[in-house]
């Protein structure tokens, strides 16, 4: 079986935020998480995906800038997918211009986390962090590698999701993706905070009126449950998980922080590499 086209690497399972609507998969253990994997044991997976076909290389977590090694590990992956595609996902608490400027010279394209505007703290931890990331996104435009934005909404934010929408768009995203908070990692523990179907659809008709110029329109996700994971078929009613098909497994798999491999970043089971 071939290695899926793109695979998500969760270099660490540490984070600076403690968003309630995490998805990652270690929070439904508690909240210890793995211990991180060293450089060459990275290097070795990087190695072991591209051989086996992968096309593109997502660095995600928990938070990838928290490892030291992100320069080492992004321009290795560089050096073996010469033409390929590099992303990097990361909540840009910690990003810097000279940490942007690299990944650019790398062409790595850089996705950020905007949850919320006024309820930043509270999803977060972080206080007024919203405002660094938007200034991230603004430089990011000026420089001519603007990155994507990701927007996760639930029962808190959903009040003020138009409002981020728009935030994002002024600050000059190039791209938004909208989704609701799904019922895995964190949220898992905080089904509270999960949107019904009917409250996502409402919210994705009113984020759909924005007139916004094309190369801004938001994407949608609207799986709100993987249908990857075992759930209720009460569950499954009420969220709708009918609407989605997952392409687990075969448009992307994950490497988790303990250097094991998942067909959907959704599930908790280890599979062996697909190759």
């Amino acid at each position: 079986m071939p290695c899926p086209p793109e695979i998500i690497l969760e270099l660490t399972a540490r984070c600076n935020h403690a968003c309630p609507f995490c998805y990652c998969n270690w929070h439904e253990e508690g909240e210890t998480v793995p211990e991180d994997l060293p450089t060459s044991a990275w290097r070795k997976i990087i190695r072991h995906c591209v051989d086996a076909g992968a096309l593109v290389l997502q660095f995600s977590g928990g938070e990838p800038l928290l490892r030291k090694d992100i320069g080492t590990l992004v321009s290795y992956a560089r050096e073996l997918l010469p033409a390929g595609g590099l992303m990097l996902f990361t909540n840009g608490t910690l990003m810097t211009p000279r940490r942007f400027a690299f990944l650019k010279r790398k062409s790595v394209i850089v996705g950020t986390s905007l949850p919320c505007l006024a309820t930043y703290g509270a999803m977060t931890g972080r206080g007024r962090g919203r405002e660094r990331i938007l200034e991230s996104i603004r430089q990011a435009a000026k420089s001519k590698w603007a990155m994507s934005v990701r927007i996760t909404g639930n029962r808190t934010n959903a009040f003020e999701a138009v409002e981020t929408v728009l935030a994002a768009a002024e600050a000059g995203a190039g791209a938004v993706m909208v989704e609701p908070a799904m019922l895995c990692g964190r949220a898992a523990n905080t089904p509270e905070l999960a949107l019904e179907r009917g409250e996502w659809n409402e919210i994705r008709r009113e984020v759909e009126k924005l007139k916004l110029p094309r190369r801004m329109k938001p994407n949608f996700c609207d799986e709100l449950v993987c249908e990857c994971r075992d759930m209720p078929r009460a569950m499954r009613a009420r969220y709708g998980v009918k609407d989605f098909s997952c392409t687990c497994g075969t448009l992307f798999g994950a490497v988790g922080p303990d250097g094991r491999y998942r067909r959907c970043i959704h599930l908790k089971d280890a599979l062996p590499f697909p190759c």
